[in-house]
Order: structure tokens, then C-alpha cells, then sequence
């Protein structure tokens, strides 16, 4: 696997589920959601930025963290994510071969790159 940074946007809500561990058979949270990466190249003839597409990424963020993106991950929110990457085959409803990109994420957060980054932090309960 490789390791990849993105920066994109969530296309949906992010999903939260809790799904047995292989290891302990406890409970552990996963959270899903798909980021869309707008390709993009500089044109030095007319100096102009061209966007060439779009690339999306299935992110996947288990353990407590899970909670947390599945709070702050609402759909069209500007995020950064950085993880293993790699190429999922599987077949849809029909029969047909497909692939995605899915990228198993060691972090992630809000982006402040087009607007500001605002989330809600719960109160410190420690003192």
C-alpha cells in the first residue's frame, strides 16, 4: 500500500457504524465517507487554472477517531486526509467488475482553505 494526502470535499453524510473486532470480537466504531478531489492543472498559455476532473476516495476511519470524522464530516464540509491507499475490485448489483479507491485514514480534519474551519468541541470534563 502507499500512503497518500488528499484534500477534497465529503459528497454525502458520513456513515458510523459499529462492527465486531477481529482481534477482541468487541464492538469497535467505523466510519465511512466519500471525498471528492478536484483535478486541476495550470495552463501557462492562457494562464489559467483548467479543471481536468475529478478523482473520488472511499475514506475509512475506525476507533474513537471514527466518531469524531462522523461529527465534523457532514456532506459538502472541506476536508484533509491522509492514509494508506489502495484499489478495492469488487462486483455491483449486476454482475459488473468495478474498482474504487479506498484509503484507510490515520488522519483527517477540516480544511480552512476556501473558508473557516469550525467544529464543535465538546467541554473539558477533566478538570
Amino acid at each position: 500500500m502507499s500512503f497518500i494526502i488528499i484534500e477534497g470535499n465529503i459528497t454525502d453524510e458520513a456513515t458510523l457504524r459499529e462492527f465486531p473486532s477481529k482481534r477482541t470480537g468487541e464492538l469497535v466504531p467505523i466510519s465511512n465517507a466519500t471525498v471528492a478531489v478536484n483535478d486541476r492543472r495550470y495552463n501557462a498559455e492562457t494562464e489559467q487554472w483548467v479543471d481536468t476532473g475529478k478523482t473520488f476516495y472511499e475514506v475509512t476511519v475506525t476507533g474513537t477517531e471514527a466518531i469524531h470524522f462522523a461529527a465534523t464530516a457532514a456532506k459538502g464540509a472541506r476536508v484533509i486526509v491522509a492514509g494508506n491507499v489502495y484499489v478495492e475490485e469488487y462486483r455491483d448489483n449486476e454482475g459488473n467488475q468495478r474498482s474504487r479507491r479506498r484509503i484507510s485514514a490515520d488522519h483527517h480534519g477540516l480544511s480552512s482553505k476556501f473558508a473557516a474551519a469550525t467544529t464543535r468541541q465538546p467541554a473539558n470534563t477533566s478538570n
